[in-house]
């Protein structure tokens, strides 16, 4: 990604973050046309004077280029509204087109309800530059990450740290195997099958 320009209200940390977050959650959605973010361009820029051509209006947050793969960003946003922005232009570099007159009515209300979720993900990147800047940093030749150790090992401390890592539709599928065991169990023994099984192989 290249970025151009500077905004006056807004770090170019926060805007690199936003771009990669909507980017991500489009794209892991499957969005008809992902966005290549190697190629993509971002311009921050005036564009006071450009009219919008949706409602006549003068003056503009932000365009994307379909073409160039191109997202121009208003330099005077406030860091909400170039949140809201940047997730309104990488949405229509995704989906390209909703369909005739409802173009910007369907990216504006997809805008919305995906903005909070976009959130979860910017905010700790923009936040943590300098941190993990600094962990990749310190894998470079000489550095702490590096094992001075003539054999390769397996540095373990602090690995496998719990971080609360859950999986809301693994459960149901490891509830399956788990009910799967059992029949299968109970089938070698030739045992009826009954709920108390059940509820203990679950209690284990």
């Amino acid at each position: 990604m290249k970025i151009k320009g500077t905004a006056k209200k807004v770090d170019l940390r926060f805007i690199r973050a936003w771009v990669h977050a909507s980017i991500c959650v489009l794209n892991y959605h499957n969005c008809p046309y992902p966005v290549n973010i190697e190629t993509l361009t971002i311009e921050i820029k005036n564009l006071k004077k450009r009219i919008n051509h949706v409602d006549g209006s003068k003056g503009l947050g932000g365009t994307a280029n379909w073409e160039t793969n191109t997202i121009e960003l208003s330099k005077f946003l406030s860091p909400e509204g170039m949140a809201n922005v940047i997730l309104h232009e990488v949405i229509h570099l995704a989906h390209q087109d909703f369909g005739e007159g409802t173009l910007e009515f369907t990216t504006r209300t997809l805008e919305t309800k995906l903005k909070p979720f976009v959130q979860q993900l910017a905010q700790p990147l923009s936040d943590n530059t300098q941190k993990v800047a600094a962990f990749i940093a310190h894998t470079k030749p000489g550095m702490s990450y590096r094992n001075d150790l003539e054999k390769d090992y397996y540095n373990e401390t602090g690995a496998w740290e719990k971080v609360g890592a859950k999986d809301k539709y693994g459960a149901k599928k490891r509830d399956e195997l788990v009910k799967q065991k059992i029949i299968e169990r109970l089938k070698k023994k030739n045992e009826e099958l009954t709920l108390e099984d059940f509820k203990d192989e679950e209690a284990a």
